[in-house]
């Protein structure tokens, strides 16, 4: 059952803004600190790396899963929803893997983290989920 569009007022889509500006910060930073090859310390480095996950896939989530409930923050609140859909495109095979994978190996514990050994192109995951955003955001 998909949720009904809320209808926001100024103030609290400002407030979803500055929920989306976090993530999108949070997720560069992680990115950063990762590619800076300084994290020698195994634990520090998977916190890292699931850290990053954590918010590649929220924000994987709110460019182009359906709202659930009524307080999910999606590009609806601001946005025609078939014109987003039309601007952004298919979500392409990586941020679908990526999307799956996080959902499996750091949201749920599964069966499917002890069977394989999986490494995460964490660049190439951040240009194609910086790249949507900056389309979303160039429509506001």
């Amino acid at each position: 059952m998909m949720a009904k569009k809320t209808l926001l007022n100024d103030e609290a889509r400002k407030e979803r803004l500055k929920a989306l500006n976090y993530e999108r910060r949070m997720l560069r930073a992680t990115a950063m600190a990762l590619a800076s090859g300084i994290i020698e310390n195994q634990l520090v480095l998977n916190t890292f790396i699931e850290s990053f996950l954590i918010h590649a896939r929220l924000l994987i989530e709110f460019l182009y899963e359906p709202r659930k409930k009524d307080d999910d923050i999606r590009p609806g609140d601001w946005l025609d929803p078939h014109e987003w859909r039309k601007i952004r495109g298919k979500k392409s095979k990586l941020l679908t893997k990526t999307y799956e994978d996080a959902h499996k190996y750091l949201a749920h514990l599964t069966g499917t983290r002890l069977n394989q050994k999986r490494t995460w192109d964490c660049p190439a995951i951040l240009r194609e989920i910086e790249t949507l955003l900056d389309k979303f955001f160039q429509q506001l």
